[in-house]
């Protein structure tokens, strides 16, 4: 594990050298994010009905240049039986805006820490069943690709967010979780 960390720091300062060394610095004001949103995901297994959570969460980044920009973001969700879910993410995003003002394309790479509490609503148990909680948490690795759309006009501080993301809700499975969020660039 710790092997995995000091790579995403490695890659992460790297990131960072590349944002202090581009050819054309763009002096922007507007360095901060902050956004709020909805993710839904699901475990690559699709026989799996109670593998599918969904959530909200809230993230803040910084803006280094056109190109480079670092995100922490907080998840909470649950699925239909109520387990819970909580995804602690903190990356770096890699991308271009392709010279247009509306749109900007990324990759995403991260470190990931995943709690999930299983039997939190016991499956429908009623009383005088018993129900046994079961904890599972990892940190891990992360991947994954976005878009962020800029609004015009009066708006134009806002901007929607789409991201795919790679992700494990437990030891066995890969999964992916879809994120979609407002978000007001200061």
């Amino acid at each position: 594990m710790k092997k995995n960390l000091t790579k995403v720091a490695l890659i992460l300062l790297g990131g960072l050298h590349l944002s202090s060394n581009a050819d054309e610095q763009v002096v922007n004001s507007n360095n901060f994010l902050v956004g709020l949103g909805v993710f839904s995901g699901s475990k690559s297994d699709s026989n799996c009905s109670v593998c599918d959570y969904s959530g909200q969460f809230i993230d803040f980044g910084y803006e280094f240049n056109d190109y480079v920009d670092i995100e922490a973001r907080y998840s909470t969700g649950d699925n239909y039986i109520k387990n819970d879910l909580t995804i602690t993410h903190l990356g770096v995003n890699i991308g271009d805006d392709f010279y247009v003002d509306w749109l900007r394309l990324y990759g995403k790479l991260g470190v990931e820490k995943i709690k999930l509490e299983t039997g939190v609503g016991c499956g429908g148990a009623g009383e005088g069943w018993s129900c046994k909680t079961h904890y599972y948490s990892d940190t891990r690795l992360t991947y994954g690709i976005g878009a962020r759309f800029k609004l015009s006009g009066i708006a134009s501080d806002f901007h929607i967010k789409i991201e795919a993301q790679a992700m494990e809700f437990d030891r066995e499975q890969d999964s992916t979780a879809f994120f979609l969020g407002l978000g007001y660039q200061f």
